[in-house]
């Protein structure tokens, strides 16, 4: 039981250590998710189960799963995805999209 606290304070700084991360990058966004998996020496971010996206310019995403390479600074999107654009009131549902950060470009690579 004392392991398992523990392990979710671990767990709970380790996100919190992410978003502020993420959040004093050039362009601030947010990224939360279940399971989150650093790889190429943080140039790529692996998110799993329960994935949230806001742009903070009115983009929100959710989906299964996510990685972010931020080498190219572009997200590749999979699984149940939900996108709310608030700024145009869209809504888009798809099974993969990529969101290209730098030119603000989605595209929908299949669709439901």
């Amino acid at each position: 039981m004392k392991s398992k606290f523990l392990f979710n304070i671990f767990i709970y700084n380790f996100v919190l250590f992410f978003l502020y991360t993420i959040s004093y990058s050039e362009e601030q966004f947010i990224l939360e998710g279940k399971k989150i998996k650093y790889e190429d020496s943080g140039k790529k971010i692996f998110v799993k189960d329960e994935v949230y996206v806001d742009n903070l310019k009115g983009i929100k995403i959710r989906s299964d799963e996510l990685v972010y390479d931020k080498s190219n600074n572009i997200l590749y999107i999979k699984g149940n995805i939900k996108l709310t654009d608030e700024l145009n009131q869209l809504v888009i549902n798809s099974d993969e999209i990529e969101y290209d950060r730098n030119t603000n470009n989605i595209i929908s690579k299949k669709k439901n």
